[in-house]
Formats: structure tokens, C-alpha cells, sequence
């Protein structure tokens, strides 16, 4: 469910239904992601793929898409935990679909597709905008890469392989034009890399440096004054 609640009583606004549960051993219950709010507007990405618009004042459903079923994507194994981004009167999510439908963006107002990009498998981290080298983009942490997304297309712009099979979780870090740095739990650690793009307009990213002593396992690092900060492992 999506629930409102009044800020003062605590008392139910309103609530809508998002359909089927999810239960796991190893994971636990719920949802996983939280929704995002635009305007008069809020979109939750469910832990089973469907993304629902629903008015702010009401709860009333402005549309729902089976993002999943829509792209041939596979429910990742604890469930879709990737809040929607929107940007540019779009909701971009992670699907996870083959075939050029890996990162996906809806119509903000009409629910209609848009534009996708992309084949890597979903993982847990949430899309981000971002600008670098110039150029403002959508940063991703899918199962097998961290991507750069051209925000109008969906098109990759650049692409950093993350063969591990580790479980991608926290958002990537932006820091300044050209760093993007991310983290991996379970052993994998950081990596620092320099995203940039050539006269031709051909881009890259280089490894700067990496780290197996800051592994964010599901918390989001943290940059402050030169240095990153976050929970290793446990």
C-alpha cells in the first residue's frame, strides 16, 4: 500500500491498495522503495514492478504500470527496491528488460513510455540525474554495470562493467564534473571512476582508485569536504 497520513493526528488520509504482498525468509516483508513526491503527485515503484501515480490530496490512481511484465524484466530476487527519478516530465525506473530496455522512462502526466536504454539486469540502486562532462545525464547502478544515460533518449552514454555478482544496493556518488564513485557490500568494496568525453564526442570511464575498505551494503555513502563517509559491510 501507499498510505497518507495527517502530519499532527496521525490519523489515514487516504490509502491505496498497490496489490500483491511480498514476503521473503531472507529478506523480509514489504515494500522496499520509497515513493517520490512532484508536485501534486506521488509515484510508487512496488516491490513487484508496478509503478502507480496517485494524487497527492486524494490517493487517487492516475495511472499503473506493469514495468516488469511491459519489458520482459525478471523480478529481481528480494523484490524491486528502486525508487522512481523525475526528471524533465518524466519517471525514469530501473526494469531490468533485455534488449535495450534496462532503464525505462514513463510520461509523468499520461503513464505512456517514453524512451528505455540499456541491457544490464536490474539491481536495488535507484537512478539519479546528474551532469558530467558537461552533458546532464541519468547515473545507474544496474546488476552488471554502472551507466551514464542521455536524459532525453535513454541512450548509454558510457559504461562501467561490474561483472561481481554482488548485490548493487547504494546510489551512486556525483562528485564534481567528471567523478562518479560507487560501493558494493559483501567483500567488493569502491570504486572511484573519471567519466569523460573525447572531441569526437566519444565517452569513457576510467578506474581513478579502489577501495575493499568501504563496502556499503545497503546505506548510502555519504561526501563531505574530501572524504567519503558510510557503514562497511555491518
Amino acid at each position: 500500500r501507499v498510505v497518507a497520513y495527517d502530519l499532527e493526528r496521525g490519523s489515514v488520509r487516504w490509502s491505496h491498495d498497490g496489490g500483491a504482498g511480498f514476503a521473503s525468509v531472507m529478506a523480509g516483508d514489504g515494500p522496499r522503495a520509497t515513493p517520490t513526491i512532484d508536485g501534486s503527485r506521488v509515484y510508487a515503484f512496488g516491490v513487484n514492478g508496478v509503478l502507480t501515480a496517485l494524487d497527492l490530496t486524494s490517493g487517487r490512481l492516475l495511472f499503473a504500470r506493469d514495468v516488469l511484465a511491459e519489458n520482459g524484466a525478471r523480478r529481481p530476487e528480494y523484490g524491486v527496491a528502486s525508487s522512481p527519478l523525475v526528471v524533465d516530465g518524466v519517471v525514469v525506473v530501473q526494469a531490468g528488460g533485455p534488449g535495450g530496455r534496462s532503464l525505462v522512462a514513463y510520461d509523468a502526466r499520461t503513464g505512456e513510455r517514453r524512451w528505455s536504454g540499456g541491457d544490464d539486469p536490474a539491481a536495488y540502486s535507484s537512478p539519479r540525474v546528474a551532469t558530467l562532462g558537461g552533458v546532464r545525464q541519468v547515473v545507474v547502478f544496474s546488476q552488471d554495470s554502472l551507466a551514464g544515460h542521455d536524459v532525453r533518449t535513454g541512450a548509454v552514454l558510457w559504461r562501467d562493467p561490474w561483472p561481481e555478482r554482488a548485490e548493487k544496493v547504494s546510489q551512486p556518488v556525483v562528485l564534481g564534473d567528471d567523478l562518479v564513485f560507487v560501493s558494493v557490500g559483501y567483500g567488493v568494496g569502491g570504486r572511484l571512476v573519471k567519466v569523460s568525453r573525447s572531441a569526437g564526442g566519444t565517452w569513457r570511464a576510467d578506474l581513478v582508485w579502489h577501495t575493499r575498505q568501504l563496502k556499503a551494503k545497503f546505506t548510502q555513502v555519504v561526501a563531505h569536504r574530501g572524504f567519503l563517509y558510510s557503514l562497511d559491510e555491518g
